[in-house]
């Protein structure tokens, strides 16, 4: 419908007296704080989700760069030392704030609408107008920012995080343990049940076979290949401690001795420490090099390296290297750090059992006092501690966190450090410190058991 000429003016004061009544009530000593305090509350929550994006995209070089002695610098590095809970805490103040903004925003909004008590007008402005300023203000700017800039952002927001995440820190814990127990949940029904399920099916298929036609060993090899599932890469990797790795300023002389001397066909090319690696180096590469001079430039023969992080299964980790034809993979923490290194030999041997070729020295995993008493080495993997006790890998799930060595299992269980000639019981096992090193490391631990079938699962027979 056509407005006529000259019926302007009342739309017009419509409108203005709209406005005036609005800055009427923004001179009111209660409205002005409210808005205040949303200003702030919106800041807050930006702040915040920015702090999300810039915490965690960082890549290892940030990181490295920020290994300083500036105090901002540690409490970045410190509140990413526990991911889950700082996520944990930017979650619960986002939400604090979140909630903050709505109800305040609710009330302001009915005192400047001055609307009549019961009236839906307040939630429908409140609703579509704080929700897009939410999402503008509170999530894509302030993200887009972080992502461009997350070393200053996080830089800005390491010192309030820092207090914030002892704050929340009951609630925190109350939120990762029951995430983690969830998730652990969830990761057991689908991936043991789905093992145990295909072993069972190949003995119901093996006893449908006549005996004489059966080849024990080639059942055997099928379980270890499905059981490959149930593995992830930190399980079987070898830890970063026991890596053989080449500085990559060494002279060719002193990597010949070095290779000669270690026996190993490959070697991660490292500079300074094992969290740079450069390269992975194959001794056979070096075949056609043997005579050259010293200050040979060896560092050309060094083949990319492959990186995998250490939750990977073992499975899909196995039908990678075989499409990259690689050998060697570098096996990545969290935050980009060099967490170990596994092979293809490693994988293997979870199939077919250790294998020893003629440079390999025969190394005893552990000295076996009678049929229940051993002795191992506190580094000694938990896989081949399972394996040599003859009870199921999955015995120590329960208790192990995300340790895979002896002595991280101790500490898990004992909560500390634990002191010589110290017993810890689980299941039906007796652990026994015996001794540490000289770098205060577990060195030899005694076990001693009896079997119990109600207890302790027993492992499959092995080739």
């Amino acid at each position: 419908m056509d407005i006529p000429d000259g019926d302007y003016s009342p739309l017009y004061a419509g409108f203005s007296d709209f406005f005036l009544l609005l800055i009427n009530q923004g001179l009111d000593y209660a409205v002005i704080p409210l808005i205040v305090f949303i200003v702030f509350l919106i800041f807050g929550s930006a702040m915040i989700s920015g702090s999300e994006v810039a915490f965690f995209s960082m890549s290892s070089e940030q990181l490295d760069e920020l290994k300083g002695d500036d105090k901002q610098s540690k409490r970045i590095i410190s509140l990413l030392r526990m991911p889950e809970y700082l996520l944990a805490t930017i979650l619960i103040t986002n939400n604090l704030f979140n909630i903050g903004i709505i109800t305040t925003s609710f009330f302001l909004i009915k005192k400047l609408l001055v609307l009549p008590e019961g009236s839906w007008i307040a939630f429908l402005v409140n609703g579509v107008l704080v929700t897009f300023v939410l999402v503008l203000f509170g999530e894509i700017i302030p993200k887009v920012y972080a992502n461009q800039h997350n070393v200053r952002l996080a830089r800005i927001t390491a010192s309030p995080l820092h207090w914030l995440s002892k704050i929340c820190y009951p609630i925190s814990t109350i939120l990762v343990n029951s995430t983690s127990f969830i998730e652990k949940r969830l990761h057991d029904s689908r991936d043991e049940v789905d093992v145990k399920e295909v072993q069972e099916a190949i003995d119901s298929a093996v006893g449908m076979v006549e005996a004489s036609e059966i080849d024990q060993q080639e059942i055997e090899l099928l379980k270890g290949i499905v059981s490959l599932r149930g593995f992830t890469v930190k399980q079987i990797m070898t830890n970063r401690l026991d890596v053989i790795s080449l500085e990559r300023n060494i002279g060719f002389d002193q990597l010949r001795h070095r290779i000669t001397s270690c026996g190993f066909s490959r070697f991660p090319v490292i500079d300074r420490n094992i969290d740079n690696v450069k390269g992975i180096l194959h001794a056979k590469d070096l075949l056609e090099h043997l005579y050259e001079q010293n200050d040979y430039d060896w560092l050309t023969l060094m083949n990319k390296p492959f990186y995998v992080p250490e939750t990977k299964k073992v499975d899909q980790l196995l039908s990678e290297m075989q499409q990259l034809r690689t050998h060697m993979a570098i096996v990545v923490d969290e935050y980009g750090g060099t967490a170990g290194l596994i092979t293809m030999e490693d994988i293997l041997e979870q199939v077919v059992g250790e294998i020893q070729d003629e440079f390999d020295e025969e190394a005893d995993l552990f000295v076996k006092h009678s049929e229940n008493d051993y002795t191992f080495d506190g580094s000694a993997n938990l896989l081949d501690i399972c394996k040599a006790l003859d009870i199921d890998d999955y015995s120590f799930d329960e208790v192990r966190g995300d340790s895979d060595s002896l002595a991280g299992l101790l500490m898990e269980i004992h909560g500390s450090f634990p002191e010589v000639d110290t017993e810890i019981q689980y299941l039906n096992l007796n652990f026994r410190v015996l001794s540490y090193d000289d770098n205060d490391h577990i060195n030899e631990v005694r076990i001693s058991f009896t079997k119990n079938d109600d207890e302790i699962p027993q492992q499959a027979p092995r080739v």
